[in-house]
């Protein structure tokens, strides 16, 4: 079966068009979107992960703006990222912090999402961890999911859907896609379709650049490389 992903390729308000996600993956390979970049890319999106503080990461994208800027698809995604809250002449690091601050003010994590976290992903940093140290958390995927995928609806309404989704609420009607590439070669892409309130985690091998997908309801998992991820409310 073949699933169709958004992707949206218009200008701010008006409606994307659905195109199939294997006619989408193979333009990416004609943007350039050589796996030595991605790699490169995804080394960056780690550091802001791993970083201790909103300053380091803020001097890191920083120094990293113009790398990201390079690539036509990357520039394309970025504002598609930032089209709903942000003008795009602002730079980088300012989306993030905005994005922080957004998140920080509008949304509350259900203490029960604590007690659903993997057992096999959480690491020993967050084996204790509270809810402030889980909402940095989930700060960071959803900025990292935001960068692959297309933003269609205000990113306000955006952030209550994907806690809910998180939280497992019964009114947050969703389902995931995620496009898992687990060799340098498009033949392996795997699109894997998440059930509704699942708990996906998303998380780094400490030696690998590969991500795994664990859904923590269902028995099964998937490495690769992550080249999409969707959310759709």
């Amino acid at each position: 079966m073949v699933y169709q992903m958004n992707i949206n390729k218009s200008v701010h308000g008006k409606k994307s068009q659905p195109i199939i996600a294997q006619s989408w993956l193979k333009d990416l390979q004609k943007h350039q979107d050589r796996l030595d970049f991605r790699i490169e890319t995804q080394a960056i999106l780690k550091k802001i992960i791993k970083s201790p503080s909103i300053e380091e990461q803020q001097q890191d994208l920083s120094n990293n703006y113009n790398l990201l800027l390079q690539r036509p698809l990357t520039k394309l995604q970025s504002q598609r990222l930032f089209q709903d809250f942000n003008q795009h002449h602002l730079s980088f690091e300012y989306a993030f912090q905005t994005f922080e601050q957004m998140w920080h003010d509008q949304c509350v994590i259900h203490p029960e999402t604590l007690k659903r976290l993997d057992p096999h992903y959480i690491s020993q940093k967050f084996a204790n961890a509270d809810t402030a140290r889980y909402q940095n958390y989930l700060i960071r995927l959803l900025f990292i999911l935001l960068s692959v995928h297309p933003l269609e609806k205000q990113l306000p309404d955006y952030i209550h859907d994907y806690v809910a989704w998180m939280n497992g609420l019964e009114k947050a009607q969703t389902t995931a896609k995620v496009t898992l590439r687990s060799q340098p070669d498009i033949q392996s892409d795997v699109l894997l379709e998440l059930p509704k309130h699942s708990i996906v985690n998303v998380y780094h091998d400490d030696n690998s650049l590969w991500k795994k997908i664990r859904l923590a309801d269902v028995a099964q998992t998937q490495d690769g490389y992550v080249m999409s991820a969707y959310l759709k409310f």
